[in-house]
């Protein structure tokens, strides 16, 4: 008769789930990097130096940072103190502050991502509209689409929407390099010095801030995939203090890099001022539409992940529905599929700016 250790037989089962599981790169690093460097880089950063000049775009930029670091030192702190499972913000905060006050938080983290995902793919259909000449049905029904197909991704798990976001990462940084290096050509101190003040469009500081807020948001991706890392005690504070950093360095030198080579009345007018500046400028297209797919996507995989952890709680009865995992990783299906309803009904409710603000207001509850 054959023995069989059960003993063994689970250890080996946690063994492979755990070598199964992200990294740091992939897992934290990788997603927070992509949505932070996503479309308000791309698309709205010229607005915002223009609109609001270079002195409080970078005083905007300072307190948003502010604002991500204290939250990341708080996870940070929680994470490397006790056992992460999978729910990402919404699991260390029900299980510092109790499943109460987590679980009225959960819900608007949860709606925080599924309305992300639909300020992204607006994104992305700005961007191809921007390429086609296309009308205002062109953006929407472009997001639309957008909407649907990274749903096929985030619907078959993490792993294959981890791989389509290593080709993004390339893009970016090729995008980047393009815009950056176009600096030796337009750097003008005569207009650095005229951007301090901006343009007077009649924005008040703290309506551009909303626009400009979710441009941090992205540190929490990392922190929403952490059921599916290999050690979220390591990985999460060394990503996503690695992202926010690295994030930082490079919205300070493209607001500067704004500021010096277009006109601040320009800026305003223009979302495109990023590719004036490029040396390679259909690079930074290919980065519009790349990093926005990236940013959607991310939101795509946090936004399930918190809704199956609240739904596991048992908080709230409706929700138990989606506490339901498909696979050996229990990827969140049912939940996927209710973020991308609430994605495609965002899409065809609002435009960039508006949704910006509504995300804004999520995030910072």
């Amino acid at each position: 008769m054959r023995v069989v250790d059960k003993a063994a037989t689970s250890t080996g089962r946690r063994d492979a789930r755990r070598s199964a599981g992200l990294g740091t790169f992939g897992g934290v690093f990788t997603p927070s990097i992509l949505t932070i460097l996503g479309i308000i880089l791309f698309r709205r950063l010229g607005f915002i130096v223009g609109s609001a000049g270079l002195a409080q775009a970078l005083v905007m930029l300072a307190l948003a940072t502010v604002i991500s670091v204290l939250t990341s030192i708080s996870l940070s702190a929680i994470a490397t103190n006790r056992k992460v499972k999978g729910g990402g913000d919404y699991y260390l905060i029900s299980r510092t502050l109790g499943v109460e006050y987590g679980g009225a938080l959960g819900l608007i983290l949860f709606a925080a991502q599924a309305v992300s995902v639909a300020f992204y793919c607006v994104g992305f259909g700005e961007g191809v509209a921007f390429l086609t000449g296309g009308s205002e049905w062109v953006t929407r029904g472009s997001a639309a689409l957008a909407a649907i197909g990274l749903l096929g991704l985030a619907y078959s798990g993490a792993d294959l929407a981890t791989r389509f976001q290593y080709v993004i990462m390339l893009i970016l940084i090729a995008a980047l390099v393009s815009f950056f290096a176009g600096t030796q050509f337009s750097w003008d101190p005569a207009v650095l010095s005229q951007a301090w003040r901006g343009s007077d469009d009649g924005s008040s500081f703290w309506v551009i801030f909303a626009i400009f807020f979710p441009a941090v948001t992205g540190f929490t991706q990392g922190v929403s995939m952490s059921g599916d890392l290999k050690d979220p005690g390591k990985s999460l504070p060394l990503g996503t203090f690695s992202a926010v950093g690295l994030s930082t360095i490079v919205y300070i030198g493209a607001m500067f890099v704004l500021a010096a080579s277009i006109p601040a009345s320009d800026l305003v007018s223009d979302y495109d001022s990023l590719r004036q500046v490029a040396v390679v400028p259909w690079l930074v297209d290919l980065g519009v539409l790349s990093a926005t797919l990236s940013s959607a996507l991310a939101s795509f995989l946090g936004a399930p992940r918190v809704l199956q952890a609240l739904a596991n709680d048992r908080l709230f009865k409706p929700l138990t529905f989606f506490a339901v995992g498909e696979g050996p990783t229990a990827n969140p299906r049912r939940a996927v599929v209710l973020t991308s309803l609430i994605a495609l009904t965002t899409i065809a409710a609002g435009d960039l700016n508006a949704i910006a603000q509504l995300v804004s207001m999520f995030f910072l509850v």
